[in-house]
């Protein structure tokens, strides 16, 4: 199956199911209270769920709020990590370069589609709760430990000019991060304007040349 943006998953889906139900709900409360402030009362109302449906599914908040956090890191990387797969090929330079940018896109559509998950992802990520901190923290380096493995591909390619891939993927993880960060507070930008911008910013600086 190929990922385009008609198929980037949406929170905004309707649920199918009362485990469904109480996640969907719970997204939304969480990226607006934030995980500490955030009360069972609260997901109960509402999911419009009884206390004992609620412990039918998840053991406590905490359980709860992990679902979320890593169903929402599975679903980015895994597309990521897709994308990247179906662009480079043969491993060419503009195959590289398509597939970085076309990375890009998919998160801003991402970020769009999903922002409260995506909240939630960026709000908690200094959380005082150790499972959830390191949770998250696991999931930034997997995605940055993807990129990284990318980066050295083009090196070895003698495709990418960069003497340091490890700081490099987290350089651009950090920057596409606070872009991200910056659009969840406005929307109104165009997709296309941050791709091409993003795009010239790192890739200019990655590559021998620029693919046309």
């Amino acid at each position: 199956m190929s990922i385009s943006l008609k198929t980037v998953p949406s929170e905004n889906s309707r649920p199918r199911n009362t485990r469904e139900k109480i996640i969907w709900a719970a997204r939304r409360v969480f990226a607006e209270k934030g995980y500490s402030q955030t009360r069972i009362q609260d997901l109960l109302k509402a999911a419009g769920v009884s206390p004992g449906a609620f412990y039918n599914y998840f053991s406590n908040k905490e359980e709860l709020f992990l679902e979320i956090v890593r169903e929402t890191g599975d679903q980015f990387r895994g597309s990521i990590k897709h994308i990247r797969r179906s662009r480079i090929r043969i491993g060419t330079q503009e195959e590289l370069y398509s597939a970085l940018k076309e990375s890009f896109r998919y998160f801003f559509e991402f970020v769009h589609r999903n922002r409260a998950g995506v909240r939630i992802l960026f709000r908690e990520q200094q959380n005082a709760n150790p499972r959830i901190r390191e949770t998250l923290n696991e999931i930034v380096f997997e995605i940055q430990q993807d990129l990284k493995k990318d980066i050295q591909r083009g090196i070895d390619m003698g495709l990418i000019a960069i003497s340091d891939p490890e700081i490099a993927a987290w350089g651009i993880i950090s920057a596409v991060s606070g872009v991200g960060l910056n659009y969840l507070g406005h929307p109104k930008i165009e997709q296309d304007r941050l791709v091409k911008a993003l795009s010239e910013l790192f890739l200019l600086g990655l590559f021998k040349r620029i693919p046309r």
